[in-house]
């Protein structure tokens, strides 16, 4: 029973941010994205992405 209980708010937790996913391309068309990745390259930068650390509760940053 805990299992699933844990699967299901997992699930939830995963459908909330594929939506904000979602809304944040949607809204724009992708445009802001591609234009900041472009303007970071024509100023000689490179975007690099890392898988974000799970946040622990308590921490304040």
């Amino acid at each position: 029973m805990r299992a699933f209980s844990s699967q299901h708010l997992l699930s939830e937790d995963l459908i909330k941010k594929q939506e904000k996913i979602y809304d944040c391309l949607t809204v724009s068309g992708c445009t802001a994205i591609y234009t900041f990745v472009e303007l970071l390259n024509i100023l000689g930068f490179k975007i690099s992405i890392q898988v974000k650390e799970p946040e622990i509760e308590g921490d304040a940053e």
